[in-house]
């Protein structure tokens, strides 16, 4: 898992450990809404880690992020029609881009 965070931070990303349910692993994590972690934190924080959040906003270079849920979709067009809007291939892998 560290190596894939360190991946994202060099991308630019601002990344924190979180466990299979999501939900974060770390106590606290405001600081990196506004300042990515570096390397070395990464390596400390990642242990143990089992998925990585990946932090929209001013410390990803303003990355957006927009989450459409198809899970309720009765037509299943719902996908396709929004990644079309953002010039995405939809594909059912590509739930989580």
């Amino acid at each position: 898992m560290i190596e894939a965070a360190k991946r994202y931070l060099e991308q630019g990303l601002s990344v924190i450990p979180t466990g299979k349910d999501k939900s974060p692993t770390i106590k606290t994590w405001a600081g990196y809404q506004t300042q990515a972690m570096n390397l070395e934190e990464a390596q400390e924080l990642f242990k143990g880690a089992q998925a990585i959040a990946v932090l929209a906003g001013t410390a990803s270079q303003g990355l957006e992020v927009v989450d459409v849920d198809t899970k309720n979709d009765l037509t299943g067009t719902l996908g396709k029609t929004c990644c079309s809007c953002c010039r995405i291939t939809w594909s059912p892998s590509s739930t989580r881009l």
